[in-house]
């Protein structure tokens, strides 16, 4: 038993500090050695550990396996937290993999069961994934209500990891929404929760929530020192999904800068990491953005091509800001895609970002020379800028290349 437990615990040791494929031997020893001394225990934790190293190595049917096998101990042993925690465990990874209703489905019983008895910091964990789950979908009222919920809970215990990661995604909901003041407001409240905060990987989502911040508002400078503060303090302990996401934010301003050729870069490095290890969040948003560098190194085809692939995509995921620019953009080029486009906007609005609106908008504009698209375009800006702060209302109308095409287009 004492065999079973030091390997467990030098196994997390590895994985904090990023020796993934020796915590999974290490893990692999201890749960040998708990099947032989029929220790459910050490056998649940084994497996937890296995499933947690697995989705970091980007191995999700491993993890998935071993997400199963903790669920599976815990009805063994008739112990229901274990049981719950293991269903925890498989939605997250449902959620990787952008299978966003089945990781709803599991969470809500996770989060029921966590409420039930009390334990309100897993109760916390599991919002997390509903929160991110919505997100995805634009379902906005409903990870509003969880991140309430979590807001308080989380000031209430005083857990300012998970609080700082509540608070990030809070700011991700209110810049959904396009209230630039709350979302900076927000954002700032999870920088100072997360300053002690000793996990890196906690640290992260406030870090990414910062750049978004300050992109959105075209404070490029500043959003590209929070980039590299996050690449050089998360190093190699971020999976492929938070690897490609960097990649992706690199390319945004790299867009930004008009430098297309190094954003097609970054963002078919991060593209061949999707299709090497079956992430899927988010993978449309950089197919869209591929599209866009493509559009301006003058490769028509390569961009048709990618923002086909997204529209698929996000039919398949039910991501509506997404399927919303691909068609405005395909637009271009495509009747149907206008059409598409315009009943999506005017149907499911609700679930499409502001800023996902306005550039959908301004493509079909484009697409069209119609003028109730750039009118709508252009409305969706002011509101951005009377919700920005004042001191951010400069850089919102003139450093953003989408935001100075509205303004400066000619009707």
């Amino acid at each position: 038993r004492g065999c079973a437990a030091g390997n467990a615990q030098l196994a997390r040791i590895c994985m904090l500090e990023g020796r993934r494929e020796e915590a999974v031997g290490l893990l692999h020893r201890a749960l040998g050695f708990a099947k032989e001394l029929n220790d459910p225990a050490v056998e649940w934790h084994s497996h937890s550990g296995l499933a947690a190293a697995y989705m970091q190595l980007d191995r999700y049917d491993d993890a998935h396996e071993q997400a199963q096998a903790m669920v599976d101990c815990g009805k063994a042993a008739r112990d229901a937290p274990s049981e719950t925690i293991g269903r925890s465990a498989l939605s997250r990874i449902l959620l990787r993999r952008g299978r966003y209703r089945e990781a709803l489905d599991i969470s809500l019983a996770v989060e029921r069961a966590h409420r039930e008895v009390g334990l309100q910091r897993n109760r916390i964990v599991a919002s997390l994934t509903l929160i991110d789950a919505w997100l995805e979908l634009g379902e906005l009222d409903n990870a509003r209500s969880r991140i309430n919920d979590a807001l308080r809970i989380g000031a209430a215990i005083g857990e300012r990891d998970l609080l700082s990661v509540v608070q990030a995604l809070d700011a991700q909901e209110h810049l959904a929404r396009g209230n630039l003041t709350q979302a900076h407001d927000a954002v700032t409240a999870a920088e100072a929760s997360a300053v002690g905060v000793t996990m890196p990987l906690w640290r992260y989502r406030s870090w990414v929530a910062r750049y978004e911040v300050d992109m959105a508002i075209g404070r490029h400078a500043d959003a590209a020192a929070r980039l590299a503060q996050a690449e050089k303090d998360i190093g190699n302990l971020v999976d492929a999904y938070g690897r490609s996401q960097m990649l992706a934010a690199r390319a945004a301003l790299a867009l930004e800068e008009d430098a297309p050729e190094a954003a097609a870069r970054d963002l078919d490095e991060g593209l061949a990491l999707y299709a090497e290890t079956g992430v899927e969040t988010g993978r449309g948003m950089l197919l869209v953005s591929r599209a866009l560098a493509a559009t301006r190194l003058g490769e028509k085809d390569e961009a048709s091509e990618r923002l086909r692939e997204a529209a698929d995509w996000a039919r398949e995921t039910e991501t509506i800001s997404v399927l919303a620019l691909s068609h405005a953009y395909l637009g271009r080029s495509a009747t149907q895609d206008i059409l598409a486009a315009k009943v999506l906007l005017e149907r499911d609005g609700a679930r499409i970002t502001a800023l996902a609106r306005m550039a959908s908008y301004f493509a079909l504009w484009e697409a069209t020379w119609s003028l109730p698209f750039l009118k709508e375009a252009r409305r969706i800006l002011a509101e951005l800028e009377a919700r920005a702060r004042p001191e951010d209302r400069e850089a919102l109308l003139q450093n953003v290349r989408l935001h100075r095409a509205i303004h400066e287009a000619q009707p």
